[in-house]
């Protein structure tokens, strides 16, 4: 249970985009083969790299800061 818990206060400290992201891989996942579960995970990635989250997430890193997500 620590660890689930570990994990899920992970997933809460990132942006809302990206866990709604992570919960709808999971969920759309789960039932489907390797390949069609890779290929969404493949399309959130792509959506992703385009976010605004994305973009602070790098900046805050270089900039040695926690991000400030929408």
């Amino acid at each position: 249970m620590d660890r689930v818990m570990e994990f899920a206060e992970t997933v809460a400290m990132r942006s809302r985009r990206t866990a709604a992201r992570l919960k709808d891989a999971v969920y759309r996942g789960i039932e489907k083969t390797l390949d069609e579960g890779l290929e969404i995970e493949r399309a959130h990635i792509v959506e992703m790299l385009k976010s605004d989250d994305y973009k602070e997430g790098l900046t805050a890193f270089a900039e040695r800061r926690q991000p400030v997500f929408d």
